[in-house]
């Protein structure tokens, strides 16, 4: 089991977030790290 961590959610951390998260397995963690306690992703 892999704990991955994501340093910033801007346009760069999101796209690899998702990315990441199609290429690991289901037992595997994602955590992405933000400078705000909420996030709004605006396309």
């Amino acid at each position: 089991m892999a704990h991955i961590v994501v340093l910033g959610a801007g346009l760069g951390g999101s796209i690899m977030a998702y990315e990441l998260a199609e290429e690991i397995s289901s037992s595997d963690n994602i955590t992405v790290i933000t400078k705000d306690p909420e996030y709004h992703f605006v396309p």
